[in-house]
């Protein structure tokens, strides 16, 4: 962190929490991204990425308007091509997509698309969580984050290129697997990660999530670094010394 350069200014980006309902309880997928990354290397993450001047143009169904559509046109976008997991609908029909086809990372999205008679669904993605890194870093992003279903039998394809390990757990699974010092989870991924869990417990089920979660209201986090000598902690907007 440089606290007394100007602040940079963030990369608009997106994230996917894909979750499904496997053996009577609901899990979430995350991703270890590959230890030689230069970010984040090692942690457990959501797919997701950076959002790209080429998403708005990608065919898509009608979705209802939101200020977070082409995030969640990026988050279809990078959900494929991390996972092969399709967020689609038959462009003829409108009906979502069972079998997707295997996607060609060769070709531009758009024309595979296209190809295939498809539109990407960025209405099935649900608002969750709004991010933004501290303005003392050197690289930011204001990251959306998304809530899919999927189904429990959906074929994960990972691109070995940015993930080594893919694996499903329930949040709470989770949560204890990030309390591991070999377990990396940043401080989003573990509220998230919390924040699901406790709706779960409240609702029941990933599909009653959905309904009472429909209307929820998404605020953007802005932690901030706070220096203590050598060390460095972020503090939160809840925290009574975030105004000071």
């Amino acid at each position: 962190m440089n606290p007394t350069a100007p602040p940079a200014t963030p990369s608009q980006a997106a994230t996917v929490i894909v979750t499904r309902e496997h053996g009577g309880r609901a899990e979430v997928l995350l991703l270890r991204r590959q230890p030689t990354l230069r970010m984040l290397g090692g942690f457990w993450v959501f797919p997701g990425g950076n959002v790209d001047a080429t998403d708005a143009s990608l065919p898509a169904c009608d979705a209802p308007p939101r200020d977070s559509h082409l995030a969640a046109l990026a988050g279809c976008r990078e959900l494929l091509e991390e996972t092969g997991l399709l967020v689609a609908v038959r462009a003829a029909d409108g009906c979502p997509v069972a079998d997707a086809p295997t996607f060609d990372a060769t070709a531009p999205l758009e024309d595979w698309l296209d190809r295939h008679g498809l539109q990407l669904d960025p209405g099935r993605l649900l608002d969750w969580a709004h991010w933004i890194t501290p303005s003392t870093l050197r690289r930011r992003f204001d990251t959306r984050f998304f809530l899919v279903e999927v189904p429990a039998d959906a074929v994960l394809s990972i691109a070995s290129g940015e993930s080594s390990e893919a694996h499903w757990d329930t949040p709470a699974g989770w949560m204890r697997a990030g309390e591991r010092e070999d377990f990396p989870l940043t401080p989003p991924t573990r509220l998230v990660l919390r924040e699901l869990a406790e709706s779960l417990e409240r609702h029941g089920s990933l599909a009653a999530l959905r309904v009472h979660e429909l209307a929820r209201e998404v605020l953007p986090v802005l932690p901030k670094v706070v220096m203590e000598g050598d060390a460095e902690y972020a503090v939160m907007p809840w925290d009574p010394r975030y105004a000071a």
